[in-house]
C-alpha cells in the first residue's frame, strides 16, 4: 500500500514537472570542479573530496527545484561539453541515474525527487 501511495505520488509530481513551463537550467557560475557541472539555483549542501587531477575522488550533494526531465537533459549536456562519455542511464519513478566515463575516471549522476525539491548526488571516481 505504501508502495502504491509513493508510485502515485510521484507520478503525480512528475505530471506536475512536465506541465510547468520553465527556463532552461544554466551552468552555475561557481563550480567545484571545472568538469563537473552544477544547475544554477542548487545549492551545495554536503561535500567530501580527496585526491586531485586524474585521483580525485568526490561526494558532491546538491539541493533545488527543478523537473527531472529538464534536470536530466541539464547533465546529459553539460557532461557532454565536460568531455564525459554517457555509459549507462537509468529512470526510475521518482529518480534518474546517469553513468558517465572520462578516461580513468566514472562519475555518476543520480537525481531523486523528494516532495517539491530534488537532491543531486554526483559522485567521482576512478576505478
Amino acid at each position: 500500500m505504501v508502495c502504491l501511495l509513493t508510485a502515485s505520488c510521484a507520478l503525480q509530481q512528475d505530471r506536475k514537472d512536465s506541465h510547468r513551463s520553465s527556463v532552461p537550467l544554466e551552468l552555475a557560475r561557481v563550480l567545484v570542479f571545472p568538469d563537473v557541472p552544477t544547475p544554477e539555483g542548487f545549492a551545495l549542501v554536503g561535500k567530501e573530496v580527496r585526491g586531485r587531477g586524474q585521483n580525485r575522488v568526490a561526494l558532491l550533494i546538491y539541493e533545488g527545484g527543478a523537473p527531472l526531465a529538464e534536470l536530466e537533459a541539464f547533465f546529459r549536456q553539460q557532461m557532454a561539453v565536460g568531455d564525459w562519455h554517457e555509459k549507462k542511464r537509468h529512470e526510475l519513478l521518482a529518480e534518474r541515474i546517469l553513468s558517465y566515463r572520462k578516461g580513468p575516471e566514472h562519475c555518476v549522476v543520480s537525481m531523486r525527487r523528494t516532495g517539491d525539491r530534488v537532491r543531486v548526488e554526483l559522485r567521482l571516481n576512478n576505478y
